[in-house]
């Protein structure tokens, strides 16, 4: 198996709701996050798959919630609290649509709300 990982930032606020703290209040967060896509074999010119094209589709998912508050865009706002855990699958769930490899599957999303505290999807 191979895998290869791109990062990409991107600003955002949010709160938690029925979160018992300080992170019911909203607050804003410098994003990180990491993509993993996989493959059990590399393609005909022996990559998993082109870096810039999964983090353009990257950057194109993170448009959508780049510099707003989470809990005002879908899926948030049908009641799924914008956690690091939800944001990762939310992520996931984006790349899938945008990513267009034959070969790589996305394997593993990760988000950081601030260094040293992340949560990762895995499929």
């Amino acid at each position: 198996m191979f895998e290869i990982a791109v990062e990409a930032r991107f600003k955002a606020a949010h709160f938690l709701k029925l979160y018992d703290g300080v992170c019911e209040r909203r607050h804003a967060h410098t994003w990180k996050v990491s993509v993993r896509a996989s493959a059990k074999r590399l393609d005909e010119i022996g990559v998993v798959a082109d870096f810039e094209v999964l983090k353009r589709s990257l950057r194109r998912v993170l448009s959508q919630i780049e510099g707003g508050t989470l809990n005002q865009k879908a899926p948030f706002m049908r009641g799924h609290n914008p956690s690091a855990e939800n944001v990762a699958k939310w992520i996931y769930q984006g790349l899938i649509k945008t990513f267009p490899s034959k070969n790589a599957k996305i394997s593993a999303v990760t988000v950081w709300e601030m260094p040293g505290c992340s949560a990762t999807f895995f499929p």
